[in-house]
């Protein structure tokens, strides 16, 4: 009896443990799609055409791939911003005089930091 008593706590420990996995990081998918995430820390990332994006929780990296995205992000120190496409224009902030890595690919894309 007690072997079979554990399976609904099982089952139950994994529910609540699944949405906290789901919350590392954040996504936008789409076409003009107007956003505010938190990415907690983790990984964000951005695809499609046409999105304004702000993205807060000093991500570790940020990944646009797409056409004319705009994105705002508040990047941890050393995080990693990696553009493809056309026509992104990415503005980061970091903690302090912190910088962050880039590799940008694709025509007329823009990281800059946010002024």
């Amino acid at each position: 009896m007690l072997k079979y008593a554990s399976l609904p706590l099982a089952a139950a420990l994994a529910l609540v443990a699944t949405p906290a996995l789901a919350q590392q990081g954040a996504s936008v998918n789409g076409v003009d799609q107007s956003a505010q995430l938190d990415c907690k820390g983790g990984e964000a990332r951005v695809s499609g055409t046409g999105n304004d994006v702000r993205i807060t929780g000093n991500c570790s990296r940020l990944t646009v791939n797409g056409v004319d995205n705009k994105i705002h992000v508040a990047m941890a120190a050393n995080g990693i911003v990696s553009v493809s496409g056309t026509d992104n224009d990415v503005q980061w902030t970091a903690p302090g005089k912190a910088t962050i890595r880039r590799n940008v690919q694709g025509v007329d894309n823009q990281v800059r930091r946010a002024q």
